[in-house]
């Protein structure tokens, strides 16, 4: 998984995960009414697509536990309801990544 990471020092975060068989670019380019520059904006490419092409793709849960631990490596407070396996149930407090 490779994290594009848009207007990093916007206060505001939404992430976009792009559907299977296209790639962060595609969802890019499929919403460019969303793009403002108050915003910030996380678009993983998910693995064998995309810029992470090489990547082998093993499970959607590998996917999820990747994409929360880039979230935590870069500071966001991830609230869970699932002990666990956080990646499966979590809110992530916008203000905070």
């Amino acid at each position: 998984m490779i994290m594009h990471d848009y207007n990093a020092a916007a206060s505001k975060a939404a992430i976009l995960i792009h559907p299977m068989l296209s790639s962060a670019e595609g969802a890019r380019e499929c919403l460019p009414e969303l793009w403002s520059e108050d915003a910030r904006w996380l678009l993983p490419d998910l693995s064998a697509h995309g810029d992470a092409v090489a990547g082998t793709y093993r499970s959607a849960s590998d996917e999820a536990k990747a994409i929360h631990d880039y979230l935590i490596e870069h500071g966001a407070h991830i609230y869970s309801w699932a002990s666990a396996h956080p990646w499966r149930c979590c809110a992530v407090r916008a203000s905070e990544i």
